[in-house]
């Protein structure tokens, strides 16, 4: 029997019924733009649904659940790829790696929440395979009205649970309660992946939970008080980061026209610029004092003695004899020492002037 169509054409609770009624069993495979599934039938009853995340959404459930060890799973899941006909959960199974009621009951609620998800899809195509074997069938055989009634029941409480979240939704935790907290295990491993960062559709994917199930449990922590939606506009952590940007915006940003105080012996950090190799300075200076001017003479300088080389006397006449004082016979050095560029010109006319006058 090969049974496809559209869903425009054809609505699936119409498909399950028709499959329920002849006793089918097989694969039920969907495809739509946003996703695909498969629903398992034996005998006309659901064994197992899967949606977006397909058989990694129950690998995920039993990690959440701390119920299998990491090297039972790494097991499992060499053989799953040894074995394209065989699942993970099958695999679990069989290697006796997990509680068989758990694993049952983790099956049945992933079949439920795939089913809730297919089951809203009102465009799209179907193709039903028959007698393909379900690779995660662990025992578990859902009525085809019960999954229905189900889904409709989730469709019916989604307008409160979507008023409260949607994938979209960013939560965090509340800092301050009223009361204290009564947690179950599943609310607290929940409240751990919250972190006002993650949005609802990413702890769906991270947690392996359905849609519903999900949004369900966190729309109940929201009413008991537990999360609340941020608001990035508001929040305390954002608005305190965002005024720190601003802030250092305007210490970095200054006016082109602003110019450092000039401080003697001080250079400020925007004034210096790179060292640059200056050429060698002269050793020797080109004149004895390079760096003062010239100094004029205190002390005029004697006349000069008469060439015939005779002595002047006390009274100021010439002669050989009548001698007095020792300037008598200091000759002239003033054009000995203007010559010398190594004397300290101003200090010897100091010195022989003193001289002279002892």
């Amino acid at each position: 029997m090969k049974l496809e169509g559209s869903l425009d054409a054809f609505s699936l609770p119409d498909v399950f019924q028709l499959l329920a009624f002849t006793k089918k069993s097989g694969g039920l495979h969907l495809v739509a733009a946003h996703g695909s599934g498969v629903v398992w039938f034996r005998d006309g009853g659901v064994t197992g649904a899967s949606s977006a995340g397909g058989r990694e959404a129950i690998g995920r459930r039993l990690l959440a659940s701390a119920s299998i060890e990491d090297d039972a799973l790494e097991q499992a899941l060499a053989r799953t790829a040894e074995d394209s006909a065989v699942g993970l959960a099958r695999a679990l199974l069989d290697a006796d790696a997990v509680d068989e009621a758990l694993l049952r009951e983790l099956v049945t609620d992933a079949t439920v929440d795939a089913a809730f998800d297919i089951l809203a899809w009102a465009e799209g195509y179907f193709a039903f395979e028959l007698d393909e074997p379900n690779p995660d069938d662990v025992g578990i055989r859902l009525e085809t009205d019960h999954v229905l009634n189900e889904a409709g029941a989730r469709r019916a409480a989604w307008d409160r649970v979507g008023g409260l979240v949607t994938p979209g939704t960013v939560l965090t935790m509340v800092a301050d309660l009223e009361v204290d907290p009564v947690l179950s295990r599943d609310d607290w491993a929940l409240l751990a992946l919250t972190d006002g960062r993650r949005s609802v559709g990413d702890l769906m994917e991270l947690t392996g939970g359905g849609r519903f199930a999900v949004a369900s449990a966190l729309a109940s922590l929201v009413e008991r008080g537990l999360l609340r939606q941020l608001d990035p506009a508001t929040e305390a952590a954002t608005v305190v980061e965002r005024r720190a940007e601003l802030v250092s915006r305007l210490v970095c940003d200054e006016p082109a026209a602003w110019q450092p105080l000039s401080v003697p012996g001080v250079v400020h950090p925007s004034a210096r610029v790179p060292e640059q190799v200056s050429a060698p300075m002269a050793v020797v200076p080109s004149r004895p004092e390079p760096f003062l001017p010239r100094r004029q003479v205190e002390h005029p300088d004697l006349p000069p003695m008469p060439a015939h080389g005779g002595m002047r006397t006390a009274s100021g006449d010439s002669g050989v004899g009548g001698v007095v004082g020792s300037s008598a016979m200091a000759p002239d050095l003033s054009a000995l020492i203007e010559r010398d560029p190594s004397i300290n010109r101003s200090l010897m006319l100091r010195l022989i002037a003193g001289v002279r006058g002892l």
